[in-house]
């Protein structure tokens, strides 16, 4: 029981959310991916050499395979304006539930490793369909990648495509369909859709990720980022149910049954729950 459940620790009213808490609360991680994202398409308008400069060295450029740091940077760069929204819009709504879920680290690594798959799959169907000058740029394999995380891990969660609801197994379907039509048509020298290599790619990793490798990691093993994230749980499951135990005692005796300690431990939770809940006010 949280503390500001308790009818005698409540005065009916919750603290409120500060404009800046979407940076600090637990979508923190996917605010800065989309600032990173928002703050390169606006360097990119800056002129036709900056332009350049990012097509030429940050994008994914499949005759320049093994230059590695390009399946990171090319996440960020971005076509037109389009581009950019229809990406930031799938990450802000998707990538949000993801990272809740799991926690900044883990939800950062996983977005990028789902998009640098996506840029090893396109390099990999550029090269053999003879079209190594197809340069690649754009966030849509790690959001693709978080498209089937929440198919997996929020099967029922329900999502408006265009002005049809459906549930997000359903919605991933829908776009791993379009996608794959779009890579038959690609098959048959639409080089308009051979991004759609990409999405595949991002949406394989994060599969791989999800259901493969749970099966194949030995029991008991934890997986990148979760043995952090469970410790941090336990610790706070251990000081909640300490803190119970002070409510509890308070409930039935009084605040003067409460010895120093337990006074200064209420005290302290109550202030740190205060300040938790102006954090996470979540703004919509």
């Amino acid at each position: 029981m949280g503390l500001y459940s308790r009818r005698y620790m409540s005065d009916g009213a919750q603290p409120k959310g500060k404009l800046g808490s979407w940076l600090t609360g637990p979508s923190q991680a996917t605010a800065i991916l989309i600032l990173l994202n928002v703050a390169a398409f606006l360097a990119n308008l800056l002129g036709e050499q900056v332009n350049a400069w990012a097509t030429q060295y940050l994008a994914v450029a499949p005759a320049m395979w093994w230059q590695a740091w390009r399946y990171v940077t090319f996440q960020f760069v971005h076509a037109n304006l389009m581009h950019l929204v229809l990406n930031m819009l799938g990450l802000y709504f998707l990538g949000r539930p993801v990272e809740w879920e799991w926690g900044h680290r883990k939800f950062i690594i996983f977005y990028l490793a789902c998009g640098a798959a996506a840029g090893v799959i396109h390099t990999i169907f550029s090269q053999a369909m003879g079209q190594p000058g197809v340069n690649l740029v754009g966030a849509s394999g790690g959001v693709y990648g978080i498209v089937v995380a929440c198919a997996i891990l929020l099967p029922r969660m329900r999502i408006y495509v265009l002005i049809f609801p459906m549930s997000m197994r359903t919605a991933a379907l829908v776009f791993l369909g379009i996608s794959v039509l779009g890579l038959l048509g690609s098959l048959r020298g639409g080089l308009s859709q051979i991004g759609n290599a990409a999405h595949l790619g991002g949406a394989l990793a994060a599969w791989v990720w999800l259901w493969v490798l749970p099966r194949l990691r030995p029991a008991g093993r934890p997986g990148i980022g979760e043995g952090r994230w469970e410790r941090k749980m336990q610790a706070e499951r251990r000081s909640q149910a300490g803190l119970d135990r002070i409510l509890d005692k308070v409930r039935q005796k009084g605040l003067d049954s409460l010895s120093w300690w337990e006074k200064r431990t209420l005290r302290r939770a109550t202030q740190r729950q205060r300040e938790l809940d102006r954090r996470n006010q979540r703004q919509f």
